[in-house]
């Protein structure tokens, strides 16, 4: 076996794998750092070239074949260096990524048996289609399963067996009968495709019932969220009532020192029940309580971010809109708002909200910085985020139903979200 005969082996098996394993994980799923991954390259490629170069010399390439499986599925155990996701979701995340890698090597070698082109071909071929194909999984298919990834929470090494058994009935279809694949490489190959597409099919179903609970629960926790600041102002408005009524037994109080001349103890008591009153009080923004109670909800939300935060707001408790889609609708103009604002340097974040009732409509605008230039489809901005968008779909859902008006604009690094419903 001659070295270029032996390179033409090794790529063989080093393209599809680099391609659709170890690139598609660092760059379409994510990595730790620039060093993790250029360490576990360089594992990568070393255990590539040593290991699998060695057992073609030693036991031949007809028989290496048959554990090539096995072999460059050690190959990825240097992933685990870099990668940002538990052992479990990794190994979830490569399986399913690697039934790519079978889709084209059947293709190709179908391709292969059927014209009769030479082996050097064949790895050409692998070497021209590969790029082209990974290209559309990390516009495709990198972010539903990082979406999967991030929102599996349990049941990750059952999910791991799904793709583990794919992978068994692919490699036993063109050997079981024996030469199978040789005999009768169209029907092999129709199968194997057909087992390939009910995986996909099922990865496909899975991220979109899944990214359907997870918009569902994140409803919902706004949803607590909003309650629970209504039922904490309701509280307060309570406690402030039974100050009120309680003001008699202070100002006896403050008699009783005044009366005794202890203008010092009349002072202490004054600034302690001071402090006391400031504490309790809510911010109230306006005399809307559940656009309060958004705005307080995201005031902490801001803090936590050191997103500099300015509302002035005065919106009526009486509006067309429901106490529900009011909170929707400013929740998810806040959110958005953080989550870009997240993304810049902490001494560059700022969020300003704008609200007011008047000339027989709601306005609200909502401006932030932004990072880089957004991408605005049919008026609406587009997100990279995976399962990213569902917010401002529901924005413009709720000031359709009203028969209001919704503009995005951006100038410079400010970007405003601008919304206009009739009172009426």
């Amino acid at each position: 076996m001659t070295p270029f005969t032996l390179l033409i082996f090794i790529l063989r098996y080093f393209m599809p794998s680099f391609c659709f394993g170890f690139l598609f994980r660092a760059f379409g799923l994510g990595y730790k750092s620039k060093k993790s991954l250029l360490i576990g390259l360089i594992l990568y490629i070393a255990y590539i070239f040593i290991a699998v170069g060695t057992l073609i010399t030693v036991i031949g390439y007809g028989r290496f074949t048959h554990i090539s499986s096995l072999v460059m599925l050690l190959a990825n155990l240097p992933i685990l260096l870099f990668t940002t996701d538990s052992i479990g979701k990794t190994i979830f995340l490569l399986l399913a990524a690697s039934q790519v890698n079978t889709v084209v090597s059947v293709i190709l070698s179908m391709a292969m048996h059927t014209f009769s082109f030479s082996y050097l071909t064949l790895v050409a071929l692998l070497c021209a289609v590969c790029p082209l194909v990974l290209l559309l999984m990390l516009k495709y298919m990198a972010g539903p399963l990082r979406f999967m990834a991030d929102n599996l929470h349990a049941e990750v090494l059952t999910l791991i067996v799904i793709p583990l058994i794919i992978m068994v009935v692919i490699y036993l279809i063109p050997v079981y009968p024996a030469r199978n694949f040789e005999y009768h490489p169209v029907f092999c190959t129709v199968m194997m495709l057909l087992v390939e597409c009910i995986f996909f099919l099922f990865l496909y179903s899975f991220y979109r019932n899944l990214k359907k609970l997870t918009v569902l629960m994140r409803a919902e926790r706004k949803q607590e969220l909003l309650l629970a600041e209504i039922r904490s102002y309701q509280d307060s408005l309570a406690a402030a009532k039974q100050t009120r009524h309680d003001a008699r037994h202070h100002n006896a109080l403050l008699l009783e020192y005044l009366d005794e001349g202890n203008i010092a103890a009349a002072k202490e008591y004054l600034h302690t029940n001071q402090r006391r009153l400031a504490d309790d009080t809510p911010v109230e923004y306006c005399r809307n309580t559940a656009a309060n109670a958004v705005l307080r909800i995201y005031q902490r939300e801001a803090d936590d971010g050191e997103i500099a935060y300015a509302a002035a707001a005065e919106i009526p408790e009486k509006l067309p809109l429901s106490e529900p889609e009011l909170g929707t609708l400013l929740s998810n103009l806040l959110e958005n708002a953080v989550e870009a604002s997240l993304m810049l340097p902490a001494g560059q974040r700022s969020i300003a909200l704008r609200a007011s009732a008047e000339g027989g409509s709601l306005k609200i605008e909502v401006t932030n910085h932004i990072r880089a230039q957004a991408k605005l489809l049919d008026g609406l901005p587009q997100t990279t985020k995976p399962g990213g968008g569902t917010g401002t779909k529901s924005i413009a859902a709720i000031v359709e139903r009203h028969g209001g008006m919704l503009r995005f604009h951006q100038d410079d690094d400010r970007f405003t979200a601008q919304v206009l419903l009739p009172m009426e």
